[in-house]
């Protein structure tokens, strides 16, 4: 092989000298996501309970210690594009800080938000912390537990989510 050839041939090694092509793509894709991460933090609540309290704080505590920060400020409009806004900034994110509130649960777009986020620790090894704010934990579980159950009835007998 020439000098060029070797220039050119773009070989990736892994710890050990372990070769890229040995690992498994899943392994692969959630490092590039890590690395490729448009924000460092997503920021899953209940709007009414905690925007202007905690959550607020915590946002404006993360931006001043520089951490590129997705928060819902609540000026997003328009119905279908609120949630693809608000996936595709999930996605692009390394950690979710989710905090559940009292009315947490009963909030169909923050259930959306929070099964969006499990898929993505499951897919990208995305980190999730939960912070239970002026709530018991396990209140919250079985308040999830109940809207859960409850919407998966209404949608196996045609309803909308």
């Amino acid at each position: 092989m020439s000098e060029r050839e070797k220039e050119s041939n773009f070989d990736f090694h892994l710890h050990h000298g372990e070769h890229l092509s040995n690992r498994n793509n899943t392994e692969f894709e959630c490092f590039f996501h890590f690395i490729m991460a448009r924000y460092d933090v997503f920021l899953c609540f209940r709007g009414s309970d905690t925007r202007h309290t905690f959550t607020g704080t915590l946002y404006a505590a993360l931006r001043e210690a520089r951490f590129r920060t997705f928060m819902d400020t609540g000026e997003l409009k328009g119905g279908d594009q609120i949630a693809y806004t608000i996936f595709e900034a999930l996605e692009a994110s390394r950690v979710s800080i989710v905090v559940l509130s009292q009315d947490f649960a009963s909030s169909r777009w923050c259930l959306n938000d929070l099964v969006k986020i499990l898929e993505c620790r499951q897919t990208k090894n995305q980190v999730v912390i939960p912070i239970f704010y002026g709530v018991d934990p396990s209140d919250v579980w079985i308040n999830l537990k109940l809207c859960s159950e409850r919407t998966m009835r209404k949608y196996k007998s045609g309803g909308q989510l």
